[in-house]
């Protein structure tokens, strides 16, 4: 493959950051993890919280939509995520109250609209606090009470920053919540998830060689899927393949690509990501393949169990097993999910390039 990619000029998001970022994500996890003792000390500032509003654009408001689902789990504490937009607009976010604390999820701290979300949060008396990747390069003139650095880095795609800032959020919610039942079992497998994810992107990397990430890139359509925690690193899918290899997808759980005929729709030549993020196949996932499979489409499934052999048959199913060791939690997996998304995205976007794509320039 043509190393265009590494002779980007002037290119948002650059590859070459990219390919370093997704490198670095193990190391950058460990850093994120050596400073939640910060995160414990604000936890126990905080205390009287009743209700946290996440708020955030793009790959941050996905991270927001996630760490909602793993708090309204296992925390007695009210989180609602909302898109930056519609904090900044809607009426009900006018008045601000001591027990309630605004997250804004904003890896460079640059001006966007999830600043101004913030700044009206400041503004109109709520408890704050900004999410960023360096809190000392915080530059702008209204400052929230508190800022946490997740250390991580992002010059190119979306990448370290999404993994480090969901890791962040979940333990800063543990944290403001005595009676959260996921701090200790997820705090516990943070402490092998650096070396974890650095055997999962290199498994991913070694999977989709360049023959088959030709085949991906030539699909008519694409088309991402998943329940639960994976609905939303389908979503993630989608952003990545926007800013990397420029290509527009559609995201939605999987049980909702079911409604409206879409199942009837004409399939040759579309791609289908599923994400699975559960210990075994269910026959949501199961049926949906097959009836895509049936209707001439392909199907790329990422999951962790054992797959029918039946499947195995077919030249238009991609089965790719990212792990071989024992359960972890869903969080964890989300994490794990996240990562090879990434990865993949990456590679789309490299072999894209190679094929003469000149992608977006500022």
């Amino acid at each position: 493959m043509k190393d265009l990619w590494l002779n980007e000029k002037e290119v948002i998001m650059p590859l070459s950051a990219t390919k370093n970022e997704i490198d670095g994500i193990p190391a950058a996890i460990r850093d994120t993890v050596s400073n939640l003792t910060q995160i414990r000390t604000l936890g126990f500032e905080l205390e009287g919280i009743k209700k946290i509003i996440l708020i955030g654009s793009g790959e941050s408001y996905i991270v927001a939509k996630m760490a909602q689902v793993s708090a309204n789990l296992y925390s007695g504490i009210t989180v609602e995520a909302v898109q930056s937009y519609d904090f900044a607009v809607y009426e009900e976010y006018q008045v601000g109250g001591s027990d309630t604390l605004v997250i804004a999820i904003t890896s460079s701290g640059r001006y966007s609209q999830v600043i101004v979300a913030l700044e009206k949060a400041v503004i109109n008396g709520f408890k704050t606090i900004a999410l960023v990747n360096d809190a000392a390069k915080w530059s702008r003139p209204i400052r929230p009470e508190h800022i946490i650095s997740t250390l991580a880095s992002k010059q190119g795609m979306p990448t370290q920053s999404t993994v480090c800032s969901f890791i962040a959020l979940l333990n800063l919610i543990s944290f403001l919540d005595n009676t959260n039942g996921l701090a200790k079992e997820f705090v516990l497998e943070l402490v092998d998830t650096p070396k974890i994810i650095k055997r999962v992107l290199s498994r991913t990397e070694a999977f989709f060689n360049e023959e088959l990430i030709d085949v991906m890139i030539h699909a008519t359509r694409w088309t991402c899927l998943g329940t639960g925690y994976s609905s939303h690193i389908a979503e993630t899918m989608a952003n990545l393949l926007a800013c990397g290899p420029m290509i527009e997808a559609n995201a939605m759980p999987t049980e909702e690509y079911h409604h409206s005929l879409r199942m009837f729709l004409p399939q040759r030549g579309k791609l289908f990501f599923i994400f699975d993020e559960n210990a075994h196949a269910t026959e949501l996932t199961l049926s949906t393949i097959k009836d895509l499979l049936n209707a001439g489409a392909k199907v790329l499934l990422i999951h962790q169990y054992k797959i029918d052999e039946t499947f195995l048959d077919s030249n238009d199913f991609i089965s790719f097993n990212y792990r071989a060791e024992v359960s972890f939690s869903k969080e964890h997996t989300s994490i794990e999910l996240m990562s090879i998304a990434q990865m993949i995205a990456f590679l789309m976007a490299k072999k894209a390039v190679a094929n003469g794509l000149v992608r977006a320039q500022i």
